[in-house]
């Protein structure tokens, strides 16, 4: 949008007609899909991470059996997604 003297630029030009790729896990994306396209954004949903409970969860079982044989730990899952990969009644 073209602006004329004294007109006060919305907070939403910068993404007018700008494509955005959004590469959250599929069902994830709604929201920002929603606020980018208010925002006048094109949004392309393009799901690179797909969030799923473990088939098999005795190897990961065993490793938090023997947290003492590991120097150190990291923990990457603390959002949303924490309790999809690992039962809370496990821990």
């Amino acid at each position: 949008m073209k602006q004329g003297f004294g007109e006060v630029p919305s907070r939403l030009d910068p993404l007018t007609g700008k494509r955005v790729v959004v590469t959250r896990a599929e069902g994830q994306s709604v929201q920002l899909v929603a606020m980018l396209r208010e925002a006048g954004a094109v949004p392309i949903v393009f799901p690179t991470i797909s969030i799923a409970p473990l088939e098999d969860i005795s190897k990961l079982d065993a490793a938090l059996q023997n947290l003492n044989l590991y120097d150190w730990i990291s923990q990457e899952c603390s959002g949303p997604n924490a309790g999809t990969w690992y039962p809370a009644n496990r821990v």
